[in-house]
């Protein structure tokens, strides 16, 4: 795949900008974008992005993961993934585990979401193909990891509040918004 085919929200120019935006990179710009790996989904594409900079920097990401919806057959987003892109923007940053997201876009009416992540390739990997269960000591580290990720929140100092999309934030000090319900019964906006 060449840079010509690559949907817009790999370019360079926007790569670089979600980079620098999320505190990734300070000063580092992406020259080169290639595709090395990429796997299609019914309601996503992935793709395994290299990246290549103008000036080298030692904070910059060597590849990054492009996660993204599709574009129906009347041009609009297919799948608007809104659980995905709540938990990347409003859970992951503070969780334990999970990928570093450099970007989490939502769809509008002409394009797709896609959150840019970071690219945890090298260290892990996929237990085995689905339908077919991982091996016992796979679902017991899965399972194992799991916990971690719930124990991090377990005694947690913030309020787990629902937005009214839905979407379940959990920041680490208690501070909902008053648009949001508390699901710890605490007044909305009481504490920041």
């Amino acid at each position: 795949m060449t840079t010509d085919s690559l949907p817009s929200a790999a370019d360079a120019e926007r790569l670089t900008a979600a980079l620098c935006q999320s505190g990734a990179v300070e000063a580092a710009r992406v020259s080169h974008v290639a595709v090395i790996g990429a796997w299609k989904k019914l309601r996503s594409h992935t793709l395994r992005l290299s990246l290549s900079y103008e000036r080298p920097a030692a904070d910059a990401p060597a590849s990054v993961i492009l996660k993204m919806g599709h574009l129906g057959s009347d041009g609009r987003s297919a799948h608007a993934n809104q659980r995905e892109i709540s938990f990347y923007r409003d859970v992951a940053w503070a969780a334990p585990l999970a990928p570093h997201c450099f970007a989490a876009v939502e769809a509008t009416d002409t394009s797709v979401w896609h959150v840019l992540l970071e690219d945890l390739t090298d260290s892990h990997f996929i237990a085995t193909a689905w339908p077919l269960p991982p091996a016992r000591a796979q679902y017991e580290s899965i399972v194992q990891a799991l916990a971690h990720f719930h124990a991090a929140w377990w005694d947690s100092q913030g309020s787990a509040c629902r937005s009214e999309a839905g979407a379940i934030r959990m920041p680490p000090i208690a501070s909902c918004a008053t648009s949001s319900k508390c699901l710890d019964g605490s007044p909305t906006g009481s504490a920041n």
